[in-house]
């Protein structure tokens, strides 16, 4: 489990970018960088940097939070075979683009898929694929659409990697009961004295405990196989064309590893087909059912029975889980997450 794990530093020292540009690979001459996306656990910055003839390229530098993930070795070696092995399938879908719709990894001066800077603190660079944005929501059926299609693709891209599978580094991420049962710790230790502050919250997640069991129990029964899966199909997770809806690269793959096809779905249900109304989280049928349709059409037939008939509850479950997991990292006083203010991971939707 990993809600335990600390974060780094609120105000830890602002980092010399160019130095750290210049312990990689990189042609040129470093400009500039600042701080880039909305991740909650690595720190990201795109660098800029002048080129010989020129034209200016970026970058993506990345302070990796080690605390979530101290093996970096074993880390950066798990994405490294996920990516080449992508490009290597991508041939074999017609119309796709590598360059555009794979993260490519930048060694180090020493060949390293990442270095250590003078504080101790890991660090990897990433190519910066140009003419691309994140969204933090999907704003149309059509956006959520392309997006499942995009990660039902992912999974089929990686089904035939070859042994070994990917490196577990965080075990139990999506075991429901195990959240549950985390839960259950930080309550009875009560190490800030705010269990009694979240009395309703914890009532709500108890009263939704029967749905922790009903994965596991399916994969014991051998109706839900393990897959390689990507673990965090947020809408941010995706790379999407600039000025239009067309879905290109699945990035954030740090916690790709064996797991259930429904823990992806459920979580794009979770983060794409809920909206944040006056009255409440709303559910969205039209999300819903557009997640739906790419998601099956980029399987192309290979679920089993029992992952099309439970794609409604999975993001039930996710959910849930996912609730379960902020209420928990407040009771321990915010040691995972990466919070803003006092009672941040008790907002209805942050973070995702």
């Amino acid at each position: 489990m990993v809600t335990t794990a600390a974060q780094p530093p609120a105000h830890a020292a602002a980092p010399d970018l160019n130095r750290v540009w210049h312990g990689f690979r990189l042609d040129g001459k470093f400009l500039d960088g600042a701080p880039y996306g909305n991740g909650h656990i690595h720190e990201t910055f795109a660098a800029r940097s002048r080129q010989p003839d020129g034209s200016v390229r970026r970058h993506i530098l990345q302070r990796l939070n080690t605390m979530v993930f101290p093996d970096v070795p074993r880390l950066m070696a798990n994405i490294l075979r996920i990516t080449e092995h992508i490009r290597s399938q991508q041939p074999l879908f017609p119309g796709r683009n590598p360059a555009l719709e794979t993260l490519t990894v930048v060694p180090a001066r020493d060949g390293a898929p990442f270095l250590t800077d003078a504080a101790g603190r890991a660090w990897r660079s990433y190519e910066f694929i140009e003419k691309t944005v994140t969204r933090l929501a999907v704003a149309t059926p059509a956006q959520a659409r392309e997006a499942a299609h995009a990660y039902g693709r992912f999974l089929r891209y990686l089904e035939t990697l070859p042994a070994p599978l990917p490196q577990v580094l965080l075990p139990g991420f999506h075991h429901t009961p195990g959240r549950f049962a985390e839960l259950d710790r930080a309550l009875t230790l009560d190490p800030c004295n705010r269990a009694v502050t979240v009395k309703p919250e914890t009532k709500l997640a108890l009263a939704h405990a029967n749905l922790a069991e009903i994965l596991p129990r399916l994969q014991a029964a051998g109706a839900l196989p393990e897959r390689i899966v990507h673990n965090d199909t947020k809408p941010d997770n995706i790379l999407f064309a600039a000025g239009g809806n067309r879905a290109t690269a699945v990035i954030d793959l740090d916690t790709v590893m064996p797991g259930l096809s429904l823990h992806d779905f459920g979580d794009m249900v979770r983060t794409m087909a809920c909206a944040d109304t006056s009255a409440g989280m709303g559910f969205l049928p039209d999300f819903f059912a557009a997640l739906t349709e790419g998601w099956l059409g980029a399987a192309a037939g290979r679920f089993t029975a029992a992952e099309v008939e439970h794609l409604p509850v999975a993001g039930q479950i996710i959910t849930c889980e996912l609730g379960v997991r902020f209420l928990t990292d407040y009771l321990l006083g915010d040691v995972y997450f990466r919070t803003q203010r006092p009672g941040h991971n008790l907002d209805l939707n942050y973070p995702q």
